[in-house]
């Protein structure tokens, strides 16, 4: 019975820890600010060069 409670526990912790993961590290694919990914990827090579001299 309480190796069931500690398999249960570190399912959660497990689930929990990869959700915390995804949260951190997916793409930003919303909206048009100029850290999201549909941002950069609309912008010609001169203009992220000037972005990134200015």
């Amino acid at each position: 019975m309480l190796n069931n409670a500690f398999g249960a526990g570190a399912v959660l912790a497990l689930a929990a820890a990869a959700v915390l993961l995804f949260l951190v590290t997916r793409p930003r694919l919303y909206g048009w600010d100029r850290a999201s990914y549909p941002y950069w990827a609309g912008l010609h090579d001169n203009e992220i060069v000037a972005l990134h001299a200015g």
